[in-house]
């Protein structure tokens, strides 16, 4: 029997926006003027998604959106974490009990929405302080014992997006184009990194090597620097518009863009090897063992294989499946009925993805992939997205929009406004 759930996917999966139809919706219920059928149509399918997946994966229920989220680790036994920091469009960061879902701090000062957090752990694993980023163009030190502000760092002219710690330094991202790097100690200005020509969306700190950094920004671009000279001694093209989020693994470098395209940098040959197209804007990109895992406008979180060779423990023995990455997404988690914008691993088979309705969600990988890759195995190859191949790529590079050096917002960052401020 096919269930209410799998109705609503397949109606929502199927339903098709036409684009030169905006006639109006005429009736007389006064919340539906001004909308056309199509939007009251798409809207009663997003409501019956809400309403029948809105207890998928153990939701803790905040009451703003999440723009960000940061696992508290355990530095001692390294045990899967039970804590989170959250950055949250209502002018506060949070401490949550992931196990209760209880708020156990808040730490209220902000004067505009928090964008970012981060963790400082002292000598003993603690996690003792917090910097946090915000709207209102400054960054912050938190003590989490006492969830009073003992630093502000002001010197940007416009949004803080990123914060970043890299031992005694603190690196802050903004939307006036412009890193800062800071003591983060005495607060002192050290040093400005500056070479994008558009707000700088996000930061990832080379961890082989703390000298490095790389940004990437809504300039289409994503610049390594060096913290030593200043400069910047890497670019990668590829991107066709903003570039949101950086995630470093095993040597390898991910982007997520509005361009629909999450992408994998192989950075001794400064080469995109890797492409993974989704149907709407990708935010925010985990790679956990075998599988990258994308969160995207569209609501959906993706799980895709991205492993070279792939056995399947099948109990009674391990079959061989293949030896070549597919690009292929190979599940999708769905529950949150907004934007996706974090996600974070809890260990090698569980991670929590937080999103703009306001809820974080832990996911299982193991019972729920290996599930599919046995169906795929005993009877087919099942594509549940769409892959690139190189000559799509070729084409891609080739016809790579022409940079735009205006410092208007983009059509995304307008969007991305608009949706933050209807809160």
């Amino acid at each position: 029997m096919i269930s209410e759930k799998e109705v609503v996917m397949d109606d929502l999966n199927s339903l098709e926006i036409n684009t030169t139809d905006f006639s109006a919706n005429i009736g007389t219920d006064e919340g539906d003027f001004f909308q056309s059928d199509r939007d009251l149509e798409l809207s009663k399918l997003k409501a019956d998604k809400k309403k029948n997946f809105q207890e998928s994966g153990n939701p803790i229920k905040l009451n703003s959106k999440i723009l960000k989220f940061e696992l508290v680790l355990d530095l001692i036994t390294y045990s899967p974490p039970t804590k989170a920091y959250t950055a949250e469009s209502g002018f506060v960061s949070k401490k949550i009990d992931l196990i209760t879902g209880k708020t156990l701090r808040i730490f209220r000062g902000h004067t505009g929405p928090v964008t970012s957090v981060a963790i400082i752990y002292n000598s003993d694993g603690d996690d003792e302080f917090i910097i946090t980023g915000s709207w209102d163009k400054t960054a912050r030190k938190w003590c989490t014992k006492t969830g009073k502000t003992v630093k502000i760092f002001s010197g940007h002219t416009d949004f803080v997006k990123s914060v970043k710690c890299v031992k005694n330094f603190l690196l802050t991202a903004s939307s006036d184009k412009s890193i800062i790097q800071w003591d983060i100690n005495t607060g002192k200005e050290l040093q400005v990194f500056k070479g994008h020509t558009r707000g700088v969306e996000d930061l990832v700190v080379d961890d082989s090597s703390s000298q490095f950094f790389y940004s990437c920004s809504s300039d289409t671009t994503i610049k390594k620097w060096s913290m030593i000279t200043g400069k910047v001694v890497m670019e990668l093209n590829g991107h066709l518009t903003s570039v949101y989020n950086l995630h470093l693994s095993d040597g390898m470098l991910w982007s997520t863009s509005a361009d629909k395209f999450a992408k994998r940098w192989d950075l001794e040959a400064m080469v995109c090897d890797t492409n993974l197209e989704h149907p709407d804007f990708v935010k925010f990109i985990k790679t956990c063992g075998d599988y990258a895992i994308t969160g995207s406008r569209d609501e959906e979180v993706r799980v895709w294989d991205i492993n070279v060779t792939k056995f399947l423990n099948l109990f009674f023995k391990v079959v061989f499946i293949s030896k070549k990455k597919s690009e292929k997404c190979v599940y999708t988690f769905q529950g949150h009925f907004d934007e996706v914008s974090c996600i974070q691993i809890l260990s090698n088979n569980k991670f929590v993805s937080g999103s703009l309705d306001g809820t974080l969600r832990t996911w299982s990988l193991s019972g729920n992939i290996n599930n599919l890759l046995l169906h795929n195995y005993l009877f087919s190859d099942i594509s549940a997205c769409k892959s690139v191949s190189k000559e799509s790529e070729k084409k891609e590079f080739n016809t790579k929009a022409k940079k735009n050096s205006s410092t208007a917002m983009t059509a995304e960052e307008e969007a991305e406004l608009n949706e933050l401020l209807d809160d």
